[in-house]
């Protein structure tokens, strides 16, 4: 008995064809070896945390002296007011 493979019959019963199963398992096995996302833990958090207001706090300070450089080198009263004002945002910052 032969079989004509270009004229054949698609099912008509809610049946798998065995290469629907192949291919559904292909797919599990696929899922299964990509890798899961794991949420951050709280102490890799808090280390960045405290890298991120340590950076803040550096680039704070840096501001502060580079304003008092120039209110001792010009005198000018506009360097120590802003020299002030970072000095304030620190202020309130650590008292977070």
């Amino acid at each position: 008995m032969t079989y004509d493979m270009t004229n054949y019959p698609e099912p008509t019963s809610t049946a798998f064809h065995f290469t629907e199963i192949n291919y559904a398992k292909e797919e599990a096995v696929g899922m299964a070896k990509e890798p899961k996302e794991t949420p951050k833990t709280a102490r890799a958090a808090s280390a960045q945390e405290v890298s991120k207001r340590k950076r803040e706090t550096d680039g704070l300070l840096d501001e502060y002296n580079d304003y008092m450089r120039l209110y001792e080198t010009f005198g000018d009263a506009e360097y120590k007011t802003k020299a002030d004002g970072v000095l304030a945002k620190m202020r309130r910052e650590a008292s977070e």
